[in-house]
């Protein structure tokens, strides 16, 4: 009877059934790196995305530090030129604070040339300012 068994049950091979395990602890390790490794990315992006949060907050931070001293400086100036710079200054206000001073550089120079109009034998005369 014994026989008869062993002619009509299929050998069952110990070494494949190990190398499937190895196989599908090999992948299981594979899926495991993987996941590690997008754990790792996700931390770096998350570290690199507050880093740049805290950056653009200083950044917004300076430019409203740099807005008031705009503001200051031009109400500075608004005060302190004649009164033909600063309608000189209004108009030429959209055009960019290049363009302002060259406009206030040239009404300088136009002021003292004109100055220079009444010099006669070292002697200056100046206009009231108004």
């Amino acid at each position: 009877m014994w026989n008869m068994m062993c002619d009509v049950m299929p050998t069952i091979n110990e070494d494949s059934t190990t190398q499937r395990n190895l196989q599908f602890s090999g992948e299981d390790a594979n899926f495991e790196q993987l996941m590690i490794s997008m754990l790792d990315e996700r931390d770096k992006l998350s570290e690199g995305l507050r880093e740049t949060q805290e950056r653009l907050g200083e950044a917004e931070a300076k430019l409203q530090e740099v807005e008031k001293e705009r503001d200051s400086l031009q109400r500075q100036i608004s005060a302190n030129l004649p009164q033909t710079m600063s309608i000189g200054i209004r108009h030429f206000k959209n055009l960019g604070y290049k363009t302002l001073l060259l406009n206030i550089f040239s009404q300088l120079i136009c002021t003292l040339t004109f100055i220079n109009l009444f010099h006669f034998k070292n002697l200056y005369v100046y206009l009231p300012a108004k």
